[in-house]
């Protein structure tokens, strides 16, 4: 495999390198592909203000008809289904953002490890959606969440620091030698 231009510009990384660049290529246009999917479809979930019958968000998360609903019930069901997926749509934007920077071989940069700090405060976010949506819905705060979304966006949070660190100690010895 010839090396890529990226690969020349930066030489600390190793020839073996161009696997993860392909595959970090591959998922940054799967969360790109995933982004649009998802961007398409909360863009059209306001479509169920002006036909009524299309949807209705129910608390266990079914859709039925939205017929029957006086406008502050349609607007409460499109505000709960939008703020469910809304999280997961910035974080396929950090996904899009770290996974470039890797495919570009930006390794230990400053920026990758933002965005995949960020990636771990919108998991973070959105395990505790379900909680907004009923808020929305009911008017009352009752504590719901995702524990395995909320337990790996920590883990994200807390990996983007330990990275952080890293490459703040590699960046202290460059400039000792």
């Amino acid at each position: 495999m010839s090396p890529s231009a990226d690969s020349l510009l930066n030489p600390s990384l190793s020839p073996s390198f161009e696997r993860a660049r392909i595959l970090s290529k591959t998922l940054w246009w799967f969360f790109v592909i995933n982004f649009g999917v998802t961007a398409l479809w909360l863009a059209s979930v306001p479509l169920a203000m002006i036909w009524p019958e299309a949807a209705r968000y129910n608390i266990d998360g079914s859709l039925v008809s939205l017929v029957d609903q006086p406008m502050p019930g349609r607007l409460y069901t499109v505000a709960a289904i939008l703020v469910r997926p809304l999280p997961a749509l910035v974080l396929l934007y950090h996904a899009i953002k770290v996974f470039g920077g890797f495919a570009k071989g930006e390794v230990f940069a400053a920026r990758p490890i933002a965005h995949i700090r960020a990636c771990g405060f919108w998991i973070i976010i959105w395990a505790f959606a379900p909680s907004a949506a009923q808020f929305i819905l009911e008017h009352h705060v009752r504590i719901k969440f995702e524990p395995p979304l909320l337990a790996f966006g920590v883990a994200t949070f807390i990996a983007a620091y330990v990275m952080g660190e890293a490459r703040r100690i590699a960046d202290e010895n460059a400039s000792i030698l």
